[in-house]
């Protein structure tokens, strides 16, 4: 159950992501995304990806 809702947490907050077409993006998760606050986690999500473009 904890899976189930810690992907759909994700999926949600991926949509409100700025996310480059044509690229492929892999998400991992921890347990914490069940727990996080939701805007907290969209947060975690925008700094990753734009960390990871500056450095590519």
């Amino acid at each position: 159950m904890q899976r189930n809702r810690a992907k759909r947490r994700l999926r949600e907050a991926v949509q409100k992501v700025p996310l480059k077409q044509g690229t492929d993006y892999v998400i991992v998760a921890s347990a914490a995304v069940v727990h996080t606050p939701f805007d907290r986690l969209t947060r975690w999500l925008i700094e990753a990806i734009a960390s990871e473009e500056t450095e590519a």
